[in-house]
């Protein structure tokens, strides 16, 4: 609770489906939304995430709706939802169907990601998370959702949903997003900030926390491309300003890359 920034990514890399945890899922390494805030699951949280019937969150006022019925919306999009907080990830499997061990009345998995080893053999199934600055390295100052959008197979068999979703539907669905930000602002009590963004199948870096290239006969690279990013930030900062609302500090974006 208490996030102020949100960022929402449709992500339409497909990853390894080599190093997986849960090799059933395999299926679910590509094409996702990803949804980001800023806050961390507290242990109480991950302790109600355990109990999703039976859930803690029923006594504490202003916490119905994470893991209750709100969270349920998520299925009209995937079959199995996902997120990392903190040190952990979790996943869920209301159909029993692609993690081992689970059933309808305990559908999850959790994991310690910086447990030892368990990035070095299982990289390939906390590669998707890799976004937005987390390297899964350290631990996860944020939530990150990830929803492996439904395929046209998958819709087939689901006991869930029979609705698929094509790429024209998700940009459309950003696009309404990104247009009605602005408003949703206005009903959020905590955020701030909403951006949205996309990522390419493939793009000039295996991911975006590659490190920064500097020419070796150029000393001065960093030095220089910090000044001139630094002037052309006032720059935009200027002419953004008077469009900016007056009333209020929130803002949105869209952006290409996530």
């Amino acid at each position: 609770a208490g996030a102020r920034t949100v960022k929402i990514c449709y992500d339409r890399r497909r990853h390894s489906q080599e190093g997986l945890l849960f090799p059933k899922s395999a299926e679910f390494q590509g094409h996702a939304l990803l949804v980001y805030n800023d806050a961390v699951f507290s242990e109480r949280d991950f302790e109600s995430v355990q109990q999703v019937g039976n859930s803690k969150k029923r006594g504490v006022w202003g916490k119905t709706g994470r893991f209750g019925i709100g969270f349920n919306s998520v299925y009209h999009l995937t079959e199995l939802p996902q997120f990392a907080s903190g040190t952990r990830v979790i996943w869920f499997d209301p159909q029993a169907r692609f993690l081992p061990g689970v059933n309808p009345a305990n559908p999850g998995k959790m994991i310690d990601f910086l447990h030892p080893g368990v990035l070095e053999r299982f990289a390939d199934q906390l590669a998707p998370f890799k976004v937005f600055g987390c390297t899964m390295e350290a631990a996860l100052d944020a939530t990150i959702f990830r929803l492996p959008l439904r395929t046209e197979q998958q819709a087939q068999r689901s006991a869930i949903a029979q609705h698929s979703f094509t790429d024209a539907e998700v940009g459309g669905l950003l696009q309404d997003l990104a247009q009605a930000a602005g408003s949703m602002l206005l009903f959020l009590k905590n955020v701030e900030s909403i951006e949205i963004y996309e990522r390419p199948a493939e793009g000039g870096f295996e991911d975006l926390n590659a490190k920064p290239v500097c020419p070796a006969h150029f000393p001065q690279w960093a030095e220089t491309m910090d000044r001139w990013g630094g002037l052309m930030l006032a720059a935009v900062t200027t002419c953004a300003a008077p469009s900016a609302l007056a009333s209020s500090p929130r803002s949105w974006k869209a952006s290409r890359t996530c």
